[in-house]
């Protein structure tokens, strides 16, 4: 929460809780917040033991920390005794409603003999101060210290609720214009069949005039 203010000080609460009306159970009640898409690809990691000796399997956990509306669990697969460079390239999609109350975060679990899971590390990041791009994720044991040379190497895709349907709803009328021309098209062609049977017609008399022309001609 304090990482929006470099660790010190102290954090105001977001504008939509001063809000007589506001109900964190209710996402109807939310006014002039902006929600956010959110796109994370779980690439790899580098680094990942355990306190004991012994070779891990991990696999990680993302889940979303916030209003009841909001929360959500993702789960890779689990990659077999590899936990110096686990490589998974696995992502999700999910759209934050409150992003000002959400947190994300990341747990890297392991799977022992009998495969239970086990908690190995983890990092939390409140959603706002997430941004686009590759990110490196340093990871914390459960005492939140950082752990050397342990990291998650993920992908975030941040996008505004509103540009998203925008871009999805701009490709219906490209769909249109391609089928009022072809309804155009199919205009053309049977206007120049409606032509061609006309002048079939206009030509048809002449031609069966034709032979008694023909016969007309020919001298007794």
């Amino acid at each position: 929460m304090f990482l929006h203010s470099c660790r010190c000080g102290y954090v105001l609460r977001p504008n939509c809780m001063f809000d007589d009306n506001f109900d964190p159970y209710d996402r109807s009640t939310l006014q002039d917040v902006e929600p956010l898409t959110l796109t994370v690809q779980i690439i790899a990691a580098r680094h990942l033991m355990k306190t004991s000796k012994g070779i891990v399997s991990p696999f990680i956990e993302v889940e979303f920390v916030g209003a009841e509306y909001d929360c959500y669990h993702f789960k890779t697969s689990t990659k077999e005794d590899n936990g110096l460079n686990p490589v998974w390239k696995e992502s999700f999609r999910w759209t934050v409603y409150n992003p000002d109350l959400a947190i994300i975060r990341f747990v890297v679990k392991y799977e022992d003999m009998f495969g239970d899971p086990n908690f190995l590390a983890q990092a939390a990041y409140p959603i706002t101060c997430l941004r686009t791009g590759y990110r490196s994720i340093s990871l914390k044991n459960e005492f939140s210290e950082e752990l050397e040379l342990s990291c998650l190497l993920v992908h975030i895709d941040i996008q505004k609720h509103s540009q998203e349907v925008i871009n999805h709803n701009s490709n219906p009328p490209s769909e249109s214009l391609t089928n009022d021309q072809q309804r155009v098209g199919d205009e053309t062609d049977v206007l120049s069949i409606q032509t061609n049977h006309e002048l079939l017609c206009r030509e048809a008399p002449e031609s069966q005039e034709m032979p008694h022309r023909c016969l007309q001609s020919i001298p007794d």
